[in-house]
């Protein structure tokens, strides 16, 4: 019994005891850790990390690498581990390299991690695109940040150096000498602490962020007493600590001088007109940003790697003067998603057919009765105008003069009928007006432009006929001769139409309407049908359209639009050479014979009880009794074309071969073939399929036979079809192919009814009339969506090749974009499937977006310093400039994860000259505009930087001001050992990020970062 109450005691005793053997999370965290080093090779004996040949310039433009891993920490929390490394920085593989590297970068010891002997390099001062080399100056690293930033962020203490401690194992275990940080609190604070160890050093990276700054750690002063402090050295020389400091300046503009924008036609035709839209050689789309593209514009002052001794800067006085900065950085954001005035076209283009208004027939819009009958004017303008408004907007801007005003005894609502027509009226004279338009009187340049014309800043890039920011005068460059000449071939061959054709101007006009006139789509019908009666108004009278030569034909590889515009043209073009044979008919020497009824236009014989196809037999049996007449009384030929000789008659050897005037083919756009098509295949035999295109053979033989009397078939297959008849080489003698042998021969049976008539007196085979009044009614027919899809080839084509000579200084930037713009243009004009025109938007809205903020910068600084203009070199440099800020401007997305946002460092592009050199001078002059500016001294303020350059000596503070900073950074550098640590040194730096918040000047950020370096024991 003993026994077994003692093994009873013993087995509860088991259970007691604690299984060390479990795994706690902790340990896997580690593991974790541990498993991830050694996959990425960062382990021991395989890792060199931070060891890189360091140049300014060079790591200004750095690109960083990564790759990251999930590890879970805790039980319902994980943690995101990214692994960074710069790209385009060369590594040292071996102490031979290292020599080659600046001396700033090492130390005389081997005892230091790669990292550590970074904390001296003053080359990573400030260094953008990486918020953890600009704070801690390491190149090289891993990042522990929250996986999902809702619920797995470290938000305390505990976690903070439970994770670090992990981290600290994970190195010892690994042997890896890179430095492991940790991102604490919100993503919006950009605060990390770190650690990095080799078994002689281990080194701690610290971070403290103040919202309210203490007065004595405001300025350098401060900042260096609190960093002699923090390295706990009573023998430290001040005069050894290093210091580079940057202030960066921001722009502030006044709010009251930018009006509200609007993207109504209302605020938009103050320099438009009509004829300003059809400037040089394409037509031109409203331009550029519908507001203020500009977000914020820096100015970076730097002061690099001075000895403390050198500036002076405390709570009572700085030398911190902008104007003696050594260097000058410029950088700028941009509004991203901020809306183009081209792409709005666009857009409500697609959306307007796609909408409810889509459905609507123009006639409906107009007023047009259900009986077919148009209401009266007044009454189909109802819709266009409002009678409480003052007036409606006018599109053209032409003011009214006195002699032509109407008079005030009118009603409102007949005025506003009266402008709206006037105003309809210049549109249809400036598009069907042939010819250039006046491009000299029309244009000006861009400094007359800012000077007299802008209010605010960036309102140049709102200008419906945008004139190209003035460049230095010299030659096209390669690349932008490169670009222009294969989008130009790409846009040349869309299937949509010239860029100055009238086609062009149409489709333009009718997109400008639509989208920017305070009417919308009723201004849109109205448009429409103005130019529909325009053009019912050129056929009747036989007016050629613009820009048509006298021999157009429907060319299919151009846009349906510019088809039936060729279609028009060829109904008129046919019409005047029917009337021209009608007048030359004295040639025929029977010509009395026959009555001038019998030389018909189809209005004469077409009547409302008749179909065409009934009208059109009658005629033409009456032409062939009449022919057959004249046939019997006379064999003289008639409608000779020119001599075949010495082909002659094979009856008559003697009389030479003419070829006859025939009547030309029946021309036909693609929707007439698309019908024709579908009618050959409703068919039921071949042979009714051929017959249908006979009916131009047997016109052909008839001139034939009218032309060459006494001929035979063969006679005709010599001349229509040489091939049909063969000559045997050794006698010399001809005979017709089988094709044209055989029995039942389609063309021997329609010799056989051919009567020898001239083209002027047979049966049309292109009833002009007819297909005039085809177009014309399909035109009158058509759906908003219907005129859409129409005009938006066209539309696209011509938005592509303005945005080509929009590009010019910016080519370097835009022209591989702008070339897979272009195609996709192209494709879009062929497939004219949704999904193509979406892909082609998107690229035209990000070529204009990049065209619209280089717009916005340059015509910020000539307004502020008109003489930039008046230098080559300067204009080259400004160039350059505004090229390099709108470049630097794109960010992709893990860059700007990486770069930490507004705590960061942007990257910048260098000012020429500094603070008096022609840049600098301009960006000067643009900061005196400054709001905060605006007081009792700024006058005076404008007025000196105005004078120009003025000698650094002598200049007091009050003769050099600039706006309140908007940031102050230094980086102190030491190098030395600290009290209660071995004797050998070790690098310290520390950086200080001092910023003024917008709302109350009265509060700053401080963002003190401490990175010290001491021997550990492990």
């Amino acid at each position: 019994m003993t026994s077994s109450s003692e093994g009873a005691i013993n087995d509860e005793e088991v259970f007691e005891i604690n299984d060390f053997t479990v795994v706690t999370a902790l340990e896997s965290f580690i593991v974790g850790i541990e498993a991830t080093v050694y996959s990425w090779g960062l382990g021991k004996g395989s890792c060199s990390g931070n060891r890189f040949s360091l140049n300014r310039n060079v790591i200004a433009s750095c690109k960083w690498d990564s790759k990251c891993a999930k590890l879970v920490f805790g039980d319902n929390n994980a943690l995101n581990l990214a692994y960074f490394w710069p790209r385009n920085l060369n590594r040292l593989d071996d102490e031979r390299d290292s020599q080659d590297a600046p001396s700033s970068t090492t130390t005389d010891g081997d005892y230091l991690t790669s990292a550590a002997k970074l904390l001296l390099a003053t080359e990573l001062d400030f260094c953008p695109g990486s918020i953890i080399s600009s704070q801690f100056g390491v190149l090289e690293f891993l990042l522990l940040t929250p996986f999902d930033w809702s619920s797995d962020k470290v938000v305390n203490e505990n976690q903070l150096q439970t994770i670090l401690s992990a981290v600290n194992v994970a190195l010892c275990t690994t042997e890896c000498e890179l430095p492991v940080f940790v991102q604490y609190g919100d993503v919006d604070r950009q605060l990390y602490f770190g650690v990095c160890q080799n078994h002689s050093v281990r080194t701690h990276f610290e971070s403290v962020h103040l919202r309210r700054l203490q007065p004595a750690h405001s300025h350098l002063s401060g900042l260096l007493e609190m960093f002699t402090d923090k390295v706990n050295c009573e023998l430290i020389d001040t005069n050894a600590v290093r210091v580079s400091i940057q202030v960066d300046y921001k722009l502030k503009e006044s709010l009251d001088v930018i009006p509200h924008f609007s993207s109504t036609y209302a605020q938009m035709n103050q320099t438009s007109t009509p004829n300003e839209l059809f400037i040089g050689n394409t037509p031109r789309l409203p331009f550029g940003a519908a507001s203020d593209i500009l977000d914020v514009f820096y100015l970076h002052t730097t002061w690099p790697n001075m000895r403390q001794e050198t500036v002076n800067e405390n709570d009572v006085y700085s030398d911190l003067d902008p104007l003696t900065a050594p260097f000058w950085t410029a950088s700028a954001s941009f509004q991203e998603g901020s809306p183009c005035l081209m792409n709005l076209s666009l857009k409500t283009l697609l959306d307007t057919a796609n909408g409810m208004e889509g459905k609507l027939h123009l006639s409906g819009i107009l007023g047009v009765a259900a009986d077919g009958e148009a209401l009266s004017a007044q009454a189909a303008l109802s819709s266009l105008v409002q009678p409480q408004s003052i007036s409606i907007t006018n599109p053209a801007g032409v003011v009214v003069e006195e002699s032509t005003a109407i008079p005030a005894v009118l009603p409102p609502s007949a005025k506003h009928i009266e402008t709206f027509l006037s105003e309809m009226s210049r549109w249809i004279n400036a598009i069907f007006t042939e010819g250039e338009r006046h491009e000299e009187a029309s244009t000006v340049s861009v400094s007359k432009r800012t000077i007299e014309h802008i209010s605010f800043p960036g309102e140049v890039v709102k200008e419906k006929s945008p004139i190209p920011p003035k460049t230095p005068k010299s030659e096209e460059p390669d690349d932008l001769k490169r670009v222009r000449k294969k989008c130009t071939i790409l846009l040349e061959h869309s299937k949509a139409s010239p860029f100055n054709s009238l086609a062009s101007r149409i489709a333009t006009a009718l997109a400008y309407i639509l989208c920017h006139h305070e009417a919308g789509t009723n201004a849109f019908a109205q448009l429409w049908s103005a130019i529909v009666k325009e053009l019912r108004k050129r056929w009747e009278n036989g007016d050629s359209l613009p820009g048509m030569e006298t021999d157009t034909v429907p060319d299919l590889s151009m846009s349906l639009l510019q088809q039936k515009l060729q279609m028009l043209q060829s109904c008129i073009n046919a019409r005047a050479r029917q009337h021209q044979m009608l007048d030359q008919k004295g040639s025929f020497s029977d010509a009395s014979l026959f009555s001038n009824d019998d030389f018909y236009d189809a209005k004469e014989w077409l009547s409302e009880e008749d179909s065409d196809a009934d009208a059109s037999d009658r005629a033409s049996d009456k032409l062939t009794d009449k022919s057959e007449k004249v046939s019997s009384k006379t064999a003289q030929p008639k409608g000779r074309l020119a001599s075949l000789a010495p082909l002659c008659l094979l009856n008559e050897p003697d009389v030479t071969m003419y070829e006859p005037i025939t009547q030309e083919r029946c021309p036909m756009t693609e929707d007439m073939l698309e019908r024709h098509v579908d009618t050959l295949s409703s068919l039921g035999s071949a042979e009714a399929r051929a017959k249908v295109h006979l009916d131009s053979l047997l016109s052909d033989m008839q001139s034939f036979k009218a032309a060459n009397p006494g001929c035979v078939f063969e006679d005709f297959v010599r001349w229509h079809s040489p091939r049909d008849y063969v000559v045997d080489e050794t006698t010399g003698k001809g005979s017709l192919s089988s094709r044209m042998s055989g029995e039942n021969n389609a063309w021997m049976e329609t010799w056989s009814e051919a009567m020898p008539i001239p083209v002027v007196l047979q049966k049309r085979l292109f009833n002009e009339t007819k297909e005039a009044e085809t177009v014309l009614q399909e035109f009158n027919r058509v759906t908003v969506a219907d005129l859409v899809h129409l005009i938006l080839p066209v539309v696209l084509n011509c938005a592509a090749m303005q945005l080509v000579d929009e590009c010019k200084p910016i080519v370097s930037l835009i022209g591989e974009k702008l070339e897979e713009a272009c195609e996709k243009v192209s494709r879009y004009s062929r497939s004219q499937h949704p999904e193509d025109c979406l892909d082609a938007l998107r690229e035209l809205l990000i070529i204009e977006s990049t065209i619209a903020k280089y717009n916005s910068l340059w015509t910020r600084f000539i307004a502020a310093d008109d003489s930039l203009e008046g230098s080559e070199v300067a204009l080259s440099q400004l160039t350059a400039f505004v090229r390099s800020l709108v470049l630097l401007s794109k960010r992709d997305p893990q860059e700007n994860a990486l770069s930490g946002g507004n705590s960061g460092n942007v990257r910048s592009v260098p000012v020429d000259g500094g603070a008096d050199g022609p840049l600098g001078m301009a960006i000067r002059k643009l900061f005196a505009t400054d709001v905060r500016l605006r007081d009792d001294e700024s006058s005076f303020l404008k007025q000196r930087i105005s004078e120009g350059k003025k000698a650094i000596a002598g200049r007091s503070m009050t003769d050099q001001r600039m706006p309140p900073f908007h940031r102050r950074q230094y980086v102190f550098h030491w190098l030395g050992s600290r009290r209660g640590s071995a004797p050998r040194a070790t690098p310290h730096r520390m950086y200080a990020s001092l910023s003024r918040k917008e709302t109350a000047t009265a509060y700053r950020s401080l963002c003190v970062v401490i990175l010290e370096c001491q021997h550990s024991t492990v």
